[in-house]
């Protein structure tokens, strides 16, 4: 009898602990959830926002974002950074930044939202 109490009290201890545990992964869950959400919020903004910035915050936004852009024969070529280079991922027509000779812009899909 002592023997079993001693086993139910563990038991009963160590369950209470993973439902406590558990119930703080649900509390970073919801956290994460709402992050990700202001994110996709922002990148839905993001032009808006950038055109009105001074050109030092513009370069200063794009350092954050980008890496190892490159222009050669009328193509830009870029990488984002992580976590961006997630949204460029989800994004349709995201990869597509060739612009034509002459600078035109007629050939790239605008994937920025309106």
């Amino acid at each position: 009898m002592a023997m079993y109490d001693r086993l139910a009290s563990e038991w009963r201890d160590e369950r209470m602990q993973s439902l406590e545990r558990l119930e703080g992964f649900r509390e970073v869950d919801d956290a994460l959830i709402g992050d990700g959400i202001e994110l996709l919020d922002l990148a839905r903004k993001a032009h808006r926002t950038f055109v009105l910035q001074s050109p030092s915050d513009k370069i200063n936004v794009l350092k954050l974002l980008l890496s190892n852009c490159t222009w050669a024969n009328g193509e830009l070529t870029v990488e984002f950074r992580e976590p961006f280079a997630m949204l460029e991922k989800i994004s349709p027509g995201a990869s597509a930044f060739s612009a034509p000779t002459g600078g035109s812009e007629a050939g790239c899909p605008n994937w920025l939202p309106e």
